[in-house]
């Protein structure tokens, strides 16, 4: 999609970047970042016609063979790193969304392959190029998608800022000048006291 959307002569946006999250329900996320105004309607069409093309084309098995490995790395990189930042968001998912009504043997099998996030790299390291083609058409060109369009506001924003201008102006005026003389010592401090030098 880098290539399609970013690295290409007629660039529609400065960065795509996917995001999938598995709560109650799982779901995908495709962001396009810094995409000119005039611009927003021709994205939604080409992300479509390039989904399209890539399970019309199959997909690189020695690429994803790549970027499995890959994963791999980073992951057991991050185990080694910090392993509690790594098992931690999986388990705080399960005990705020898992299915309680399963019985408890159930709910561990869940939990354990939850956190075992090599045995699920392993498992797709097995998909042969047809399963990959499936698994792109069922999940994104085949799935119910919605699309949300943020437009910013110039108006908005001008707005934003001289609110801001005057909640600033309000609070200096309301400690007064010792107040402000204080805090700024208090803020001069604390920088001099973690400053590494």
């Amino acid at each position: 999609m880098q290539k399609a959307f970013v690295e290409c002569e007629d660039a529609l946006c400065g960065d795509v970047s996917p995001v999938a999250e598995t709560l109650s329900t799982g779901y995908d996320q495709v962001w396009f970042s810094s995409a000119e105004t005039a611009s927003l309607d021709e994205i939604l069409p080409k992300f479509e016609a390039a989904l399209a093309a890539e399970a019309e084309r199959g997909i690189d098995m020695e690429k994803m063979a790549t970027v499995i490995k890959r994963h791999r790395r980073r992951y057991l990189a991050r185990m080694e790193d910090d392993p509690a930042e790594q098992l931690l968001w999986p388990v705080l998912k399960h005990f705020t969304y898992a299915e309680r009504s399963t019985g408890a043997a159930a709910e561990l099998g869940v939990l354990k392959a939850a956190t075992d996030a090599l045995a699920l790299l392993g498992a797709l390291g097995e998909y042969d190029a047809a399963q990959w083609q499936a698994l792109l058409r069922t999940a994104f060109v085949d799935a119910p998608k919605c699309h949300v369009v943020g437009v910013p506001s110039a108006a908005k924003a001008k707005a934003d800022s001289e609110a801001e201008t005057a909640r600033v102006k309000a609070q200096a005026e309301s400690f007064g000048a010792a107040k402000l003389q204080e805090l700024g010592e208090t803020v001069a401090a604390a920088v001099a006291k973690v400053r590494i030098s």
